[in-house]
């Protein structure tokens, strides 16, 4: 086997893949637990743990990431849903070519699929801090290099380079400006939502703000509904009252919050005052909270009205189909990121270790199945019919899901439906497609319907001539992804390629029958 070398060029170090390099220790810099950073923030402090983030030191800001999807309920549950949107769906293998190394490598990658599936979410912790790494543990105790398990590791074990803010190295106490990641040892993916260095791409950096002022506001909220309900207690003292009376008053006042009940001398009086603006006081809260959740959904989700329906103004149909392509865009861009990264740091380590260095190697994709318009796709069928494009039958029946007839079914749309006799029932016969089953009560043929039938004989062969020029541009305008404008401006250029000679012809002789019959009585539906 050729030397191995990732594609940056560094030489693969066999013995390094074989055991554990970013495991947790317990009096190190790479501790499973460390100290909250959420409580008691303020302003000051999250800018400053911002900004510490920016020169190297990622650790706070990474802690803090992760407090916010505890501690904030609304940001937690739309960041799950983010996920849950990639990681559910389908994973597949794409062959690097079609000969038998290729679709070797793809064989060996599909192996490990239900396992990458599986890691799909923690992969995905990319989206709040911008970045996430998985450890890769091979398994060599067989003739082939394959992956163990992807142990997701605490992003806070990592840093960046204070040269570039770019390259991701490992946390040691060895090594304070850290020490480089083994290649062919991890996977790495980032997510930015912006250009610029990874640690600020994570959706955690906007998100921490709103945290912060939502968090405030629920402080308040709390603090205003402990005591929501309750009236001031203003106690009143004469001015002979004593040091051990005025006491007895203020134990007595804070004593009817709880306890609703107090005693007091004669002489003094409490009275109660009614705020009349509580319920504005509480709406400021909630109306302050609802804002902060709804500019989280619109940065983790791109939208609002999948979670927020109430306060953006109601579920309007169009409003939701917008939202909802911003939505399917986003779930796009990550699973081709997801697609990229595993490509890069699981399939070629995979691939080389196994079958040495390829010219070309398998690539995962991702499938999102978008939703299908299945009423405009009818319309749209029913048009090309009408204009005499071949359509395969069983196309239409495979993308509607419907089961094609078989003999002896009873048909949509059957008189049996409606109540009427079993004899009437039209079924779908085996040699032919045909559904003719006469009703006993159906009248007499009408001569002028004859006429009209044997006119219609071979009617496409004779418009063929004329909408062949149309079919054929049509189709031709369909290739090329003509726009509707494009393809109406040829119509009037079509004219003169419209041969109408067969089709004025058979009008004119259907003309001159019906003449023939109306003047001499013909019958034409008779014996």
């Amino acid at each position: 086997m050729a030397k191995l070398v990732d594609v940056n060029g560094r030489p693969i170090d066999l013995a390094a893949l074989r055991q554990p390099i970013a495991n947790p220790t317990l009096t190190g810099v790479r501790q499973p637990v460390g100290a909250s950073v959420s409580s008691g923030l303020t302003p000051e402090r999250l800018a400053q743990l911002l900004r510490n983030a920016e020169g190297g030191n990622a650790a706070g800001y990474l802690a803090l990431a992760e407090e916010m999807e505890e501690k904030y309920l609304h940001y937690s549950s739309e960041l799950a849903t983010r996920k849950r949107a990639v990681a559910g769906l389908a994973v597949q293998v794409l062959p690097a070519g079609e000969d038998k190394t290729a679709e070797a490598a793809a064989l060996l990658v599909r192996q490990c699929l239900p396992l990458i599936q599986a890691r799909l979410p923690d992969l995905l912790d990319a989206v709040g801090k911008g970045f996430s790494v998985l450890e890769i543990d091979w398994d060599t105790s067989g003739k082939q290099w394959l992956p163990r398990a992807l142990e997701w590791r605490d992003p806070r074990w990592f840093q960046f380079a204070r040269a570039d803010g770019r390259t991701l190295l490992l946390r040691d106490e060895r090594a304070p400006d850290g020490l480089p990641l083994a290649p062919y040892k991890f996977i790495q993916h980032r997510a930015a939502a912006k250009s610029g260095l990874p640690i600020r791409g994570g959706l955690a950096r906007p998100v921490a703000w709103a945290y912060l002022f939502s968090n405030y506001s629920i402080k308040d909220w709390l603090t205003f509904a402990e005591v929501y309900g309750q009236p001031l207690r203003l106690g009143k003292y004469g001015p002979t009252a004593t040091d051990d009376d005025i006491a007895t008053l203020i134990e007595a006042v804070r004593g009817i919050g709880t306890d609703a009940a107090a005693v007091i001398p004669d002489s003094m009086l409490i009275e109660f005052k009614e705020n009349s603006g509580k319920a504005a006081s509480a709406d400021l809260y909630e109306r302050l909270v609802s804002y902060m959740d709804r500019q989280v959904s619109k940065v983790v989700l791109g939208q609002t009205l999948a979670t927020n329906t109430s306060q953006s103004g109601g579920g309007a149909y169009a409003l939701g189909q917008v939202h909802n392509e911003v939505r399917l865009d986003i779930v796009k861009a990550d699973a081709a990121g997801l697609a990229a990264s595993l490509s890069r740091d699981l399939l070629r380590p995979l691939v080389d270790l196994n079958l040495g260095p390829q010219a070309a190697y398998p690539q995962l994709r991702i499938d999102l199945e978008e939703p299908e318009d299945l009423n405009a796709l009818a319309g749209h069928l029913r048009t090309l019919h009408e204009l005499g494009l071949p359509i395969k039958r069983q196309w239409v029946y495979d993308k509607f899901a419907i089961p094609a007839p078989e003999a002896g079914d009873v048909l949509l749309g059957d008189q049996a439906a409606a109540g009427a006799p079993p004899a009437t029932q039209r079924r779908y016969g085996s040699a032919h497609s045909t559904q003719t089953v006469p009703t006993p009560a159906s009248p007499a043929p009408d001569p002028l319907d004859d006429l009209a039938e044997l006119a219609l004989e071979g009617w496409q062969p004779q418009l063929k001539p004329l909408t062949h020029p149309l079919v054929a541009e049509l189709a031709a305008s369909l290739q090329r992804g003509d726009s509707l404008q494009q393809f109406s401006d040829r119509l009037p250029g079509l004219l003169a390629q419209m041969d109408v000679t067969n089709i004025a012809q058979r009008l004119a002789e259907a003309d001159f029958m019906a003449l023939l019959a109306g003047r001499a009585g013909i019958d034409l539906g008779g014996e």
